[in-house]
């Protein structure tokens, strides 16, 4: 994701477990979204939920996103999936890679807890 603080900040992200509650239980495939934060805290953020046209875990992929001033653009496999035109993050900001797990039931994999520290 680009991120430059909370109202600057434009996601791709998918959840691996396909029984984790953001995927519906089920989803086959699952589904990578795409998310221009909110540019005003308490407001809404902007995305589209696409299925890939390949599973994200059974390869290696190429993810894209492209920020313009009017627009992000995002890509899969040099497949334009999804263009954002609101909340589009107007201050540069830096690529951040992610993985983590919270414990919540709708984002992490229940039966298997975040570490907790020592």
């Amino acid at each position: 994701f680009l991120f430059k603080g909370n109202s600057q900040e434009s996601d791709i992200e998918f959840l691996s477990d396909k029984a984790s509650g953001a995927n519906n239980g089920d989803s086959s495939p699952i589904p990578i979204w795409y998310t221009n934060q909110a540019l005003v805290a308490g407001n809404k953020p902007t995305y589209k939920i696409v299925e890939p046209p390949e599973d994200p875990r059974e390869a290696m992929h190429e993810y894209r996103l492209d920020w313009m001033p009017d627009r992000t653009a995002f890509y899969f496999n040099g497949v334009q999936q999804a263009v954002l035109t609101k909340n589009v993050p107007f201050t540069p900001a830096s690529i951040t890679w992610n993985n983590w797990a919270n414990g919540d039931p709708s984002k992490s994999v229940v039966e298997r807890a975040p570490p907790t520290g020592s």
